[in-house]
């Protein structure tokens, strides 16, 4: 066999093999570079593993960004040393680090949206080892049902009797319920993966109650007024990362204590046309789509027309007088809520007939209201429109409304 032809193969199957590598599974890992030593060098990275090196016990430091909604996960899966880890906030203090126990990872919710770093080090001075380094950022998508839910104003409504859900980092996961006063709530942690427990606060956001982190993690509770409950499941300590049930014996939100976020598009039409307004009704704590809201704009001729599983509700509208109209939302556990929608004569927005007058053509065009307002933006926006063949306010641009642009421009 001849040179050549062993060249030949030997280029074909190369090809094959990169052509295969492309095609396949394989992702690429983000290599550490190097100089990383502080924080002023930290490399940026994203999610993924990072193969890097710690020589002669020194650091390596990464940056990623992060929000307060998500948490942060780490893992030095892979080591042939003592090589630990740890995580800072933007602040550049520490937040949290692996060094006590086998483990070597951390999980951390986000305190704040920000900048974060992770450092990566030799347990001594002598510690020369790889290293691969498995970073993740949770999101409220990669959570559970109910993220973001971390605080009073995000509580979900706890509208079933089991509700699954997970923490991530120490965060805390918040719920509002309804109770009447004399309603007794019962509260249960019958799953959870990890040291998880629950507190109950009052309309008023002050503790009622709390399972203290015994073996029984319930609370009972008889309230002495109606209103919006809260319940808090935490973690015992800022790294508690695990799932779990909360069963309540109680659901729902009681009348008049939820409010609506409603939302109108386009929220102005005009007289005499017929329009489809589309009308977004969602939670104003959780911001989630609210499902079977009834619609109502008694003035427009509409009533109760249900939001779908979007939250959402098609109007088709026709307006013959031109005003301000209340489009009004009621749901089950929330006050009602009303916006308002404009209705505006179709011939007040009409712009008028095209001028004869050059000057007035130029002023109709740039919407300018004398030849002392014009710019030399305006003079590039009109050429621009007449080489494109664009009409504006009913004057479909010539030659010589740019050649009068142009001159006004230049005596002004």
């Amino acid at each position: 066999m001849s040179n050549r032809l062993l060249d030949t193969m030997a280029v074909c199957v190369a090809g094959m093999l990169v052509i295969g590598l492309t095609m396949g599974t394989v992702v690429a890992q983000t290599q550490e570079q190097e100089p990383n030593d502080d924080f002023d060098t930290a490399q940026q990275v994203a999610e993924g593993d990072i193969p890097g090196e710690v020589i002669d016990g020194e650091s390596d430091f990464y940056q990623i960004e992060a929000n307060s909604t998500d948490a942060i996960d780490l893992d030095l899966a892979e080591r042939d040393g003592d090589i630990r880890v740890r995580l800072y906030g933007p602040d550049r203090s520490e937040l949290a680090d692996d060094i006590s126990g086998g483990s070597r990872s951390i999980t951390q919710k986000a305190p704040e949206t920000g900048t974060y770093y992770v450092e990566v080090f030799g347990g001594d001075a002598q510690t020369t080892a790889n290293y691969t380094l498995n970073l993740q950022k949770i999101t409220p998508a990669e959570n559970d049902a109910y993220a973001p839910n971390d605080d009073f104003e995000s509580a979900a409504v706890l509208s079933d009797e089991f509700s699954d859900g997970k923490l991530w980092g120490g965060e805390s996961d918040f719920y509002r319920v309804g109770l009447n006063a004399n309603d007794g709530i019962e509260l249960a942690l019958p799953e959870r993966n990890g040291d998880i427990g629950l507190r109950l606060y009052g309309p008023d956001r002050s503790q009622l109650a709390s399972n203290r982190f015994g073996g029984d993690r319930s609370i009972a509770y008889v309230p002495t007024t109606t209103g919006a409950y809260f319940v808090e499941v935490v973690g015992g300590d800022q790294g508690t990362t695990g799932g779990y049930t909360l069963r309540s014996n109680r659901t729902g939100v009681p009348p008049g204590t939820g409010s609506l976020d409603v939302s109108l598009d386009p929220s102005s039409i005009q007289t005499n046309e017929t329009t489809t307004v589309s009308v977004s009704v969602t939670d104003s704590g959780s911001g989630n789509a609210v499902t079977g809201a009834t619609i109502s704009a008694q003035d427009l001729g509409v009533s109760n027309v249900a939001t779908d599983e979007t939250g959402t509700a098609a109007l088709s509208l026709n307006a013959t007088a031109a005003g301000e109209y209340a489009v009004s939302a009621n749901a089950g556990g929330y006050a009602a809520t009303t916006t308002t929608l404009t209705v505006t004569n179709g011939s007040e927005s009409s712009p008028p007939a095209a001028p004869d007058d050059p000057t007035q053509r130029v002023l109709q065009i740039t919407e300018k209201s004398n030849p002392g307002e014009l710019t030399q933006n305006d003079v590039t926006v009109v050429i621009t429109r007449f080489n494109r063949g664009q009409s504006v306010n009913n004057i479909d641009i010539d030659q010589n409304d740019v050649t009068a642009t142009i001159t006004l421009f230049e005596r002004n």
